[in-house]
């Protein structure tokens, strides 16, 4: 070590490299407890353990997702109101033989994604809400222009940040179109259920 110092042997310096760990372990833990506290305790929301955790931001990165429809040969079809700028009434989710994305959803999840595959109307602004239950609580707003080559092509996917859709509550759609006339657009949606 210099100045004459023996060096030191190797359960020395594991010792002190272990001391060292416990010491910035516990200190971190501290100060990550500290925010913690402050998070738990805004006054503009409220703290979810098993929504608002490490271990859910794990899950919102790296999951599988289900994908509905999911037969090659289903099609999902969304279909806005015949009055320009008008929401469509609320419809359940339902692919082209009656399967319910609703029924997928067996613990609470989130829809991950949309994927727009073709639209009747071409070069006009779609928008549409996604909510569950009776009161239609939307957790999901979509917006789209589908076009040939003047704006944006049919197909584009977008991944989306939904608030959650507690299990056993229906999913309903409504769309709307700044042209009036028939207007349907195809999709399939992405989603992914919570860890049991």
């Amino acid at each position: 070590m210099g100045f004459g110092a023996p060096p030191l042997s190797e359960a020395a310096i594991e010792a002190i490299w272990s001391a060292t760990e416990r010491t910035l372990t516990d200190l971190t833990k501290i100060y990550f407890d500290a925010e913690l506290a402050k998070v738990k305790s805004r006054s503009e929301g409220t703290y979810n353990r098993s929504t608002d955790s490490l271990a859910s931001a794990g899950d919102e990165t790296h999951h599988s997702t289900g994908i509905f429809p999911d037969g090659s040969n289903l099609t999902l079809t969304f279909t806005a109101h015949a009055n320009a700028n008008e929401y469509s009434i609320w419809a359940e989710i339902v692919d082209s033989i009656g399967n319910k994305l609703s029924d997928l959803i067996t613990r609470d999840g989130h829809i991950s994604a949309f994927l727009i595959e073709a639209c009747e109307t071409k070069d006009k602004v779609f928008k549409f809400d996604i909510a569950y239950g009776d009161d239609k609580t939307i957790v999901s707003p979509y917006r789209f222009i589908a076009g040939d080559t003047t704006k944006l092509p049919p197909i584009q996917q977008t991944r989306i940040r939904s608030d959650i859709v507690p299990a056993g509550e229906k999913i309903y759609y409504h769309m709307r179109c700044e042209q009036a006339g028939s207007k349907t657009c195809q999709l399939h949606m992405r989603y992914y259920l919570h860890r049991a």
